[in-house]
């Protein structure tokens, strides 16, 4: 299933439910305690994404379930006594995504490596590509913002796909005038938007995959 038609189908659910429960009240004695089933949207949300972005995916699962087990009373939870954990999964996050990365990009951000692969937390970064035969690579952004410059770049073999997913934040992708860039990414409650124009003959490809949740991705 594509990822147009997965968000349509879990957007269209989500509005029959809502339509449905809503109805109910107006027409019948059923009551719905909005205010404590408010998580669970997240929850949905969490296990939509899981398929493009497994990191944006167990997150938003979590931590909807956190919120409904409070809400619901099925345990006994503090939510306040949880927020170290933001600061664990972040620490695990930029571990993961940062390690073996030193040594590939100079102080000035710009970078020659084949294979990018950046990753932002509660911050901003900038790289500029320089690469001869660019094979595409990641970039992770949580809570912060990211602008790749890809417009020094040569992609291998006149195609690469570059993945990105953002959580809470942004990423801004610079492209050369002659690429054609193809959108496969998933947009859940965020926008993707491209703003380069297309050649009427492309020299190279450039696909974007991954997603983006409750932030933007311009491609300019």
């Amino acid at each position: 299933m594509s990822s147009g038609v997965r968000n349509r189908l879990f957007i269209g659910l989500l509005l029959l439910a809502l339509g449905g429960m809503f109805l109910a009240e107006n027409l019948t004695d059923f009551e719905f305690d909005w205010g404590d089933w408010w998580p669970a949207i997240l929850i949905i949300l969490g296990v939509v994404s899981l398929p493009s972005s497994r990191w944006a995916g167990v997150v938003l699962t979590l931590v909807g379930a956190v919120f409904l087990v409070d809400n619901l009373d099925v345990l006994e939870v503090n939510v306040g006594d949880f927020w170290p954990v933001a600061l664990i999964a972040v620490g695990v996050w930029v571990l993961l995504g940062g390690l073996g990365r030193r040594g590939r990009k100079s102080r000035a951000g710009d970078t020659s490596a084949d294979d990018l692969d950046v990753s932002c937390a509660f911050g901003s970064v900038e790289r500029r590509v320089m690469s001869g035969n660019f094979r595409g690579g990641k970039a992770s952004v949580m809570f912060g913002s990211a602008t790749l410059d890809l417009r020094d770049a040569v992609l291998e073999g006149g195609a690469a796909t570059l993945h990105v997913e953002v959580l809470f934040g942004s990423a801004e992708i610079y492209v050369p005038d002659g690429w054609a860039v193809e959108v496969q990414a998933d947009a859940n409650l965020s926008s993707i938007e491209t703003k380069h124009r297309a050649p009427s003959q492309p020299s190279a490809t450039l696909t974007l995959t991954g997603s983006c949740t409750f932030g933007g991705i311009t491609i300019l």
